[in-house]
């Protein structure tokens, strides 16, 4: 896939398939966690949200295999309250997956899953609606994906080290201070206009591939 093709790209399984094996297990995992995120209201509480929390600390190697499987289990044993109850569950059950072979088809299935829920939340019998609500689920999850896994059709130049001001204020965005225009503007004044363009707009997850190289993640 060309650059151009992976900017214009729609298609969430085409854009997967080009980062197969070429992504940390930490990155596919985060990329569930963002589908999950997306549609937070959706989740039930306050096993579904939690069970996201801990993937999301799994992810970052604070939290343990046994707190995954506890957040999984608790998160299923809901069952499906609602019909569009069950989606989100089985979300979980793939974004919980701790076999590191099938991280990359969980992240693909969670994206999936989450299309499906709010299609069925929108209104299954309303087959308009369905299809609308799930276009856009869809292109917001391609743009997680290009957020948290940066463009690898283009090879950047990465400064050896950064400067003080701007690890800071990247520690200080990962864990969820909003100082995304101040980062930008230390970005700038460190002569790095190709990385302070990032963060003009746009929600930044965890794991978005901008502040992953400045605090040298993976």
């Amino acid at each position: 896939m060309k650059e151009v093709q992976w900017l214009d790209c729609t298609r969430l399984d085409k854009m997967m398939n080009v980062l197969r094996g070429k992504v940390s297990d930490r990155k596919l995992r985060l990329f569930a966690c963002a589908c999950c995120r997306s549609i937070w209201h959706l989740l039930p509480e306050p096993e579904g949200r939690s069970a996201v929390e801990v993937a999301e600390r799994f992810a970052e190697g604070l939290a343990s295999q046994e707190e995954l499987a506890d957040a999984r289990q608790a998160a299923v044993a809901l069952g499906p309250v609602e019909p569009f109850v069950a989606p989100p569950l089985r979300i979980l059950a793939v974004l919980l997956c701790d076999t590191e072979q099938n991280l990359w088809s969980a992240a693909l299935r969670t994206g999936s899953a989450a299309s499906r829920a709010v299609r069925e939340a929108a209104g299954a019998t309303d087959a308009l609606r369905g299809t609308a609500a799930i276009t856009s689920e869809r292109k917001k999850q391609v743009a997680l994906l290009r957020e948290i896994m940066g463009n690898p059709c283009r090879v950047m130049s990465i400064p050896k080290s950064w400067p003080r001001t701007v690890v800071q204020l990247a520690q200080a965005m990962y864990v969820g201070e909003d100082c995304a225009f101040a980062l930008h503007d230390a970005l700038v004044e460190a002569g790095r206009l190709e990385f302070a363009v990032h963060f003009k707009t746009g929600e930044h997850p965890k794991g978005c591939w901008v502040l992953d190289l400045i605090l040298g993640k993976k």
